[in-house]
């Protein structure tokens, strides 16, 4: 039960609790010893020789190790010399829960009777002081905490709730959980009043503002010193089931973040976030990659390592919100529940928390010679499988490429997905450029034809020279290696085998190679595979999007193209992330819109009406929101005025600029009436008719909230 990581990354101490000792990890995590207890036999003996008893909830200060023992009875500390001390034994049915550390202090959650609270005491196990106080109902239970620098403790109810004490070292006397607010007392951060464990209607994506997402169980809390966040352990509830057995897969990881009170998963760096969670029908209940267990977090690299019980699974993911800004997801619905990560969850993680600025800070068992940068553009045809959802083709060929960059040259590819939808050749060269101007620094460039809508049936060759040039332009910014993969044979709707791309596509791909363009076309290679183990032919074949031997088919062959040019070009190159440092702006930027609702900004969260997140469709850019405001997507009982939108306009911008702090400086605002909606569900702009455009900045924004106010303010004419 729990287990601790050393301030290097390069000890980790697991509590065997059921053997009755502590076992070490060291060195590249492959060499297992006990290091403290013997193997089977419980006991209270101290010294070289000690015997432990069910130890639990190890933590590290310096290179001693404190943990619970004996039921949690009593606390233990191993020194480095390896003899075990017995320090404190807690009276009564007293037994520690959870311990933390900090400075010359510890911090223990302590379960006794019908009361929990949170201690802290000296290392040598003396100057017990009660903090914060709990109590038998689920809203005063204590259920997890976590310390942050400055000294104070946050903490989670039975009740799903998160409250932060401030400064509780200096206090005089406890806290009590049944005084929250107010000077001095405990401050409520998260009420988790919402209803879902995953919000499931239509365009409601991660992140998810605090009264979006629910938490049932929460039993762990670490504070995550590089994005001033919290990292949360919830366990999702589950039915019986068909076997009547608990199901132990239901460990969700996710991020809060504070400062603009979002919420994120916490997800290993892939370019899918695959196994995030799963439906498991026969509970009705949402399982996941992780079963019930410990973690703990290594602090300068950001890498969590989680412990499952009673499986002796040890898994170590890297820095989990590097993996949310990898995401290329579309928004799907599979086996009738509706995928919540989406490309754009991805790019609002890269802009918050930047955390390509910590690449080269990773803890890398194995040291890689350098470590690079790819960004992957496309369609629905990188990101996702029919079938099985969050397995996809951009996944796979990241997965094979740093596979053989790595093995064979050590060197990293940092592959960062993003999805356009339909994967129009303009739209991916605009992704490129966003991602660009939002910090992205890309050695390469990969960029998807396909036989959708990259190219429309009237694209001149002067577009495409045109086209061309602007995709040069984009690389040469970082002096990127600009490569197009031929996807266009691989859309698999009702076919039996590859089929010719669309002639304007090859011709765009011929004047591409004409001007020096690396283009990667393995379709022969595919056909001679289709002709032996029929890839794309394995029934069942089901709309569009690749099947996962197809998706696997495909990607090794890529990658087996490409892996030999990336050898060549990376090989000595400056990383383009080398020396990245935060860069300080020369002139100001525009105030934010938020702050045009000023000090009655919580008022207006009553006054406006909450949008359906159907009814919005969006995009941002370097600090720029773009909104279509969807009068279709509204429900029948939503009043509107189209005398007067701008309570509508009003009520998206608060959306946005407030609930969802993004940061936006400028805003165009559109509300119409979409005529078509495409493949994806997204309106089409071309042929929608548009009711009423407003351009805002925050000087606009405030004199249409200044009209507004004025007008439901006035008393009503008599």
């Amino acid at each position: 039960r729990g287990l601790a990581v050393s301030s290097s990354g390069r000890r980790v101490i697991v509590a065997d609790t059921n053997n009755h000792v502590l076992r070490e990890l060291s060195g590249d995590q492959r060499i297992v010893r006990t290091i403290a207890g013997s193997p089977g036999q419980a006991g209270t003996d101290d010294g070289v020789a000690a015997l432990l008893d069910r130890p639990r909830t190890p933590v590290f200060v310096g290179d001693q190790v404190y943990f619970g023992d004996g039921q949690g009875r009593r606390l233990r500390r191993l020194t480095e010399t390896g003899e075990v001390e017995t320090l404190l034994e807690l009276g009564g049915r007293g037994q520690i829960e959870a311990l933390r550390s900090q400075g010359e202090r510890l911090y223990m959650l302590v379960s006794s009777g019908r009361q929990t609270r949170i201690d802290s005491l000296a290392l040598d196990g003396s100057d017990l002081t009660p903090l914060i106080l709990g109590r038998a109902t689920p809203a005063q239970t204590i259920t997890a905490f976590t310390l942050e620098p400055g000294g104070g403790i946050y903490l989670a109810t039975a009740t799903g709730q998160i409250l932060r004490a401030r400064a509780v070292d200096s206090r005089t006397s406890p806290l009590d959980l049944r005084a929250i607010g107010g000077q001095g007392q405990l401050e409520l951060l998260y009420a988790n009043e919402a209803t879902d464990i995953l919000a499931q209607g239509k365009s409601e994506t991660f992140p998810f503002t605090f009264d979006k997402l629910k938490f049932t169980e929460i039993v762990d809390l670490h504070y995550v010193d590089r994005y001033r966040g919290l990292l949360v352990q919830d366990l999702s509830p589950h039915g019986e089931g068909e076997f009547g057995k608990h199901v132990t897969e239901r460990a969700h990881l996710r991020f809060i973040d504070l400062d603009k009170r979002m919420v994120y998963p916490w997800l290993k760096p892939l370019v899918a976030g695959i196994g995030y969670f799963y439906l498991n029908k026969t509970t009705e209940g949402l399982s996941s990659y992780y079963h019930e267990g410990a973690m703990a977090l290594h602090q300068d690299s950001a890498t969590l390592l989680y412990l499952e019980a009673d499986r002796s699974r040890l898994l170590r993911l890297d820095d989990g919100m590097l993996g949310v800004a990898k995401l290329g997801h579309v928004n799907f619905i599979i086996f009738g529940f509706r995928d919540v990560l989406t490309s754009a969850a991805g790019q609002r993680a890269f802009l918050d928390f930047r955390p390509d600025q910590h690449i080269d800070e990773r803890d890398e068992l194995v040291a890689l010679r350098a470590d690079y940068t790819c960004l992957l553009i496309g369609s629905s045809l990188l990101a996702m499988s029919d079938m099985v959802g969050q397995y996809s083709l951009g996944r796979r060929l990241a997965e094979r490429l740093n596979f053989d960059l790595g093995v064979r040259d050590r060197i990293g590819l940092e592959v960062f997905h993003r999805t356009v939808p339909g994967g129009s050749l303009p739209s991916q060269i605009k992704a490129i450029s966003t991602f660009i101007k939002e910090g992205g620094r890309p050695d390469v460039i990969l960029v998807e034809a396909n036989a959708s809508t990259f190219l429309d049936e009237d694209d001149d060759e002067a577009f495409m020279v045109d086209q061309l040039d602007k995709l040069d332009k984009q690389a040469r910014k970082w002096n990127s290696k600009l490569i197009i993969l031929d996807a266009a044979p691989y859309v698999s709707r009702n076919r039996d085998a590859l089929r010719v791309g669309p002639a304007n596509v090859a011709r765009l791909l011929e004047l591409a190679r004409s001007r020096g363009v690396t283009v990667i076309d393995v379709a022969d290679l595919v056909l001679d595979a289709h002709l032996e183990v029929t890839p794309f032919a394995s029934p069942p074949i089901s709309d569009i999007h690749m099947a996962p031997w197809a998706i696997d088919t495909l990607a090794d062959h890529m990658a087996a193209a490409l892996s030999p040019i990336l050898r060549a070009e990376l090989r000595g190159r400056t990383p383009a992330l080398s020396g990245l440092v935060q860069v300080t702006a020369t002139k100001p930027l525009a105030k934010s819109l938020d702050s045009a609702f000023g000090e009655k900004s919580r008022v207006w969260a009553n006054a406006l009406a909450r949008l359906p997140p159907a009814a919005l469709q969006s995009s941002f850019e370097d600090g720029h929101l773009e909104v279509f405001i969807d009068l279709g997507q509204l429900p029948a009982d939503f009043v509107v005025d189209e005398a007067d939108f701008d309570p509508l306009i009003l009520a998206c911008i608060y959306e946005y600029a407030v609930r969802q702090s993004n940061g936006a400086r400028s805003a165009n605002v559109k509300v119409v009436r979409f005529g078509r909606y495409d493949e994806y569900g997204a309106g089409v702009a071309e042929g929608a008719t548009v009711l009423r455009k407003v351009e805002l900045n925050n000087n606009s924004l405030a004199r249409l909230i200044g009209a507004y106010d004025k007008k439901i303010s006035a008393p009503p004419a008599e």
